[in-house]
């Protein structure tokens, strides 16, 4: 192992040790104000469902509608030179999408 490796290494460790670390947690319950975590149920502070919609049925009707005919991800990066038409449609200060 490098030198590199083993001051990163170190550094870690160091977080660790400080209780610093910070790890992705799963999430075992739809979002909600209170959520499932490692068998907990604790108050979710981290959404951004401010709205409440997250589980709205007709959201989620529209969603399942939405990837039924478009298929699901972005494809590529929004810089290529294209317009993905559902995105060019949906917003009325975009340009028309081409042709």
């Amino acid at each position: 192992m490098n030198d590199f490796c083993e001051e990163l290494k170190l550094r870690i460790a160091a977080i660790q040790a400080q209780g610093l670390y910070r790890e992705l947690r799963r999430v075992d319950s739809p979002q909600l104000p209170h959520i499932q975590i490692g068998g907990k149920r604790l108050l979710n502070f981290s959404s951004n469902d401010y709205l409440g919609l997250a589980n709205d049925p007709r959201l989620k009707e529209a969603a399942a509608k939405g990837v039924e005919r478009y298929g699901a991800g972005s494809g590529a990066s929004r810089l290529k030179p294209r317009w993905f038409f559902p995105r060019a449609t949906r917003r009325p200060w975009a340009p028309s999408a081409p042709s």
